[in-house]
């Protein structure tokens, strides 16, 4: 298999991965928690006191529902996709810290860990070319400095 085959091969791969993990993200946290209201978002942006932040808890909270709702969505279309992930890989770090800090939760540690190593992940890998980021904001920055092939006529 040739590295063209590979590459549309692995955009596919990043495509599908994206709105798998985007979408149910966004369907199964993501709606929940947006739609929790105020109560909800207090106790969880008081999450934050475990990493030292221990004011405007109902702000966190609602980012915190924000990141798993808007962001999950736009990790699956891939637009704003790098920033979207270190959010919500930052959010299921402090989940896991949650988790670990409260007891009885320890047991369900392991869901936001592996969200998180997924998300951490696909901020290193990126969206892929078949993105509505790269459809919007441009191609592929690493081709940016190469010269197109000159036609002929």
């Amino acid at each position: 298999m040739g590295p063209s085959a590979e590459s549309k091969l692995r955009d596919i791969g990043l495509l599908l991965l994206r709105l798998g993990f985007g979408g149910m993200f966004a369907y199964q946290h993501g709606w929940a928690a947006i739609m929790a209201g105020s109560q909800e978002w207090t106790k969880r942006g008081g999450a934050m006191a475990l990493i030292g932040v221990t004011f405007a808890p109902v702000f966190w909270g609602f980012m915190s529902a924000f990141v798993e709702f808007v962001g999950s969505l736009c990790i699956a279309t891939g637009l704003f996709f790098r920033l979207m992930c270190a959010m919500l890989a930052f959010n299921m770090f402090v989940a896991a810290m949650l988790h670990y800090h409260t007891p009885g939760m320890r047991a369900t540690i392991s869901t936001p860990i592996q969200f998180g190593v997924v998300a951490f992940c696909l901020l290193l890998t990126g969206s892929g070319s078949l993105s509505l980021g790269r459809l919007l904001f441009g191609g592929n920055k690493a081709s940016a400095g190469r010269k197109k092939p000159q036609g002929s006529g």
